[in-house]
């Protein structure tokens, strides 16, 4: 539970840096991969990321406007700009509308009653739930995932390569 709003914007600031990291490794041919036939498309998936921090901190009066579905034949870099746009208002948002707000108090949000940190808390782990996804979704179409908490797959097989891993991990210890 976030205790000030400082402390959620730098949360969420690292967060969505990193998201706009994997959505920036999309590529248009690969925005209609799915998980499997019938699922969300990436593109789905990655709108649905860019846009939901609006939709949860408009639940404060933000007020922060934004479309649910991706438009027709969205590209990558539509989908990084609305991320960025979307952040760039969230934070603007707590920075005015949440100032000075005591954030153990209770807030009501899809008809559920937490304190308003809590509920802010649920931002950028939402972001990094559907992150994790959409990263699968990347892997399985065949596209580098870049690095997020640690290496990728790819450097992470330099570094063994390189011997640049400590034996205690090589031999899983």
């Amino acid at each position: 539970m976030y205790r000030q709003i400082d402390d959620f914007l730098s949360a969420y600031g690292f967060e969505s840096q990193t998201t706009t990291k994997v959505l920036g490794a999309l590529t248009n041919d690969k925005l209609s991969s799915q998980k499997a036939p019938g699922d969300t498309s990436a593109a789905e998936l990655a709108w649905h990321i860019a846009t939901a921090p609006a939709y949860m901190i408009n639940h404060e009066g933000a007020g922060i406007e934004f479309a649910y579905a991706p438009p027709e034949n969205v590209t990558v870099e539509q989908l990084v700009a609305e991320h960025q746009r979307v952040n760039a208002a969230v934070c603007e948002a707590c920075k005015t509308k949440l100032a000075g707000r005591d954030l153990t108090q209770p807030a009501t949000w899809f008809g559920m009653t937490l304190p308003l940190g809590v509920w802010l808390n649920m931002i950028p782990n939402h972001e990094v739930h559907h992150r994790g996804q959409l990263s699968a979704i990347m892997r399985n179409a065949g596209l580098k995932v870049p690095s997020i908490y640690g290496p990728n797959k790819e450097e992470f097989e330099e570094m063994m390569k390189n011997q640049q891993i400590p034996d205690t991990i090589k031999a899983g210890q």
